[in-house]
């Protein structure tokens, strides 16, 4: 038995899927906090990309793993 293996899915996996929405809150919560700048604004448009990208990625994976393809 792999102990980095849980259910069939590597704990790393697990604790990376579970992180998200805490570094997503946190994020807001300080975006709300500090002044706009340009800077800012971008990075958040780019980090909202880079997070439906992940999202879209993740779902195909799920998919064509559980497809046994």
């Amino acid at each position: 038995m792999n102990p980095f293996v849980v259910n069939g899915l590597p704990a790393l996996g697990l604790v990376t899927f579970g992180s998200v929405p805490l570094a997503t809150n946190a994020g807001e919560w300080l975006e709300r906090r500090v002044p706009s700048t340009p800077l800012l604004r971008r990075h958040a448009d780019r980090i909202a990309v880079a997070g439906a990208k992940a999202v879209w990625s993740n779902t195909l994976s799920t998919r064509s793993a559980g497809s046994g393809s």
